[in-house]
């Protein structure tokens, strides 16, 4: 998959994911927020391991799982900016 779709995806669902989190500690006694939240946790983690897997792919795993991990954490806007520049 092309790896600025991977991107976009993994930054959609965080989003989602802080959205349900905000909604449930606005209401932490509800339930159903509760499972909506774990529902986009679980999504926003699948999507950051493909993202993880996508930059070891594109670097031929010159970067390893590790470090694509902490690039995407603390490296974020390096990160998008690289990836803008790709074809």
């Amino acid at each position: 998959m092309n790896i600025k779709k991977v991107f976009k995806a993994f930054e959609k669902a965080e989003q989602v994911s802080n959205m349900a989190s905000d909604a449930w500690d606005a209401n932490p006694d509800d339930t159903a927020l509760e499972a909506a939240f774990d529902k986009a946790y679980a999504d926003e983690f699948k999507a950051f391991a493909a993202l993880v897997s996508e930059i070891v792919r594109v670097s031929h795993g010159l970067i390893s799982e590790k470090i694509a991990g902490v690039m995407i954490r603390t490296k974020r806007g390096e990160l998008r900016d690289l990836i803008g520049r790709l074809a």
